[in-house]
């Protein structure tokens, strides 16, 4: 069964049991009975790992809330069938009961976060025949050769073998007779295991790539009279892993920034230009995710004020002032450049303030972004 699509425990003679006593050991399994090896992950299939997570997380959830429904459905229906009063759905299997609540529930409520995840080309379940513990080489194969990376083919196919495997511990029969609630209990607590398998995938191939917070800024200033132009650069470098708990892990990277300034009179009594050296500053990052999003905080106060040197050989300090702590949340982890939202750049909105004040115009040209990109594979 594909996580992915619609659940193939929902469809008959399909399965949809997952011990999950077998998950932890199933990987091992996955490699020798599929003898298929697909590439390792990199952040190339970052966004193929993220789906097939969201789609693991909401298939626990899904799974939890349906054990809950169908225990009560169960419930009712052995009231019924020992009840004297009269009704139309006494006498009816209480297995036949949840079975039919469960097909209707599903479809009222199944309604995956992606229903085709990024990049997966294989088929849309492996089956398994009700009444045997058997699953068909080609169709577990094809899964793996479908996915788009190593990890995500064991993660699905420890998933599938897992079915086998309990299958043949417990005999055909008794595999085939339990309830749909005890069933769907089951399924959600290895879900929650593929998971947990995803997300640790999601905190290598982050670790392992190149991630960084890089600025680059320039605004220029004038009234007519002369300009100023102001550029600052900043990179984190690469963002290592720092802690991890929870669902949730740190990366941290300590940079520096660059300042240099220019300033142009064209004044006819006071042409020249003016211009700084480069100062440079440390400036650290820590960044706060669970794979999807990503919390990011800059930690530090460079100053901007500078020394200006002019061609008429005189020296002007400038009083730039600094820039500070700053926390930006839920920024989206994707491969590439990702913006930072133009309302929270504090160097944009300084000098935009600065520059209001005096009545002069200003031209800019910012950018704030957390880059991934997968250096070394």
């Amino acid at each position: 069964m594909r996580n992915h699509l619609v659940p193939a425990m929902l469809k008959p003679g399909a399965v949809w049991l997952l011990p999950l006593a077998l998950v932890a050991g199933s990987a091992s399994a996955v490699v020798a009975q599929t003898k298929v090896v697909r590439p390792e992950c990199t952040c190339q299939n970052l966004e193929s790992l993220q789906q097939e997570y969201q789609n693991a997380v909401y298939l626990e959830g899904y799974m939890t809330r349906l054990a809950e429904h169908l225990r009560a459905v169960e419930t009712r229906q052995r009231g019924l069938n020992t009840s004297t009063n009269a009704d139309p759905d006494q006498g009816v299997a209480v297995g036949s009961a949840s079975a039919k609540a469960r097909d209707a529930y599903k479809d009222a409520n199944l309604k995956l976060p992606f229903p085709q995840p990024k990049d997966y080309k294989g088929p849309a379940e492996v089956s398994m025949t009700k009444g045997e513990c058997t699953q068909p080489q080609d169709q577990l194969e094809a899964m793996q050769k479908g996915s788009p990376c190593q990890a995500i083919a064991e993660a699905a196919l420890g998933h599938e073998l897992a079915h086998t495997e309990i299958c043949r511990a417990l005999g055909a029969d008794a595999y085939w007779t339990r309830l749909p609630s005890q069933l769907s209990l089951e399924e959600a607590r290895i879900y929650k295991q593929q998971a947990a398998r995803l997300k640790d995938e999601l905190r290598r191939v982050m670790d392992v790539s190149d991630l960084r917070l890089v600025v680059e800024f320039r605004t220029t200033i004038g009234d007519g009279t002369g300009t100023v132009t102001d550029e600052i650069t900043y990179d984190s470098g690469d963002l290592k892993l720092a802690s991890q708990g929870g669902d949730r892990w740190t990366m941290t990277g300590t940079g520096e920034t660059v300042s240099m300034m220019v300033m142009e009179s064209r004044r006819s009594n006071s042409e020249g230009v003016c211009t700084s050296d480069p100062t440079r500053q440390d400036f650290s990052v820590s960044l706060r995710t669970d794979g999807l999003t990503a919390d990011v905080e800059l930690t530090g106060h460079p100053s901007r004020d500078v020394l200006l040197t002019c061609s008429a050989g005189l020296s002007l300090p400038y009083a730039g002032g600094e820039f500070g702590d700053r926390r930006v949340e839920r920024l989206p982890v994707a491969m590439g450049d990702t913006p930072f939202p133009t309302e929270n750049d504090w160097l944009l909105s300084a000098i935009m303030g600065a520059a209001a004040s005096g009545g002069a115009s200003m031209a800019t040209v910012q950018s704030t972004i957390l880059r991934l990109t997968c250096e070394g594979h």
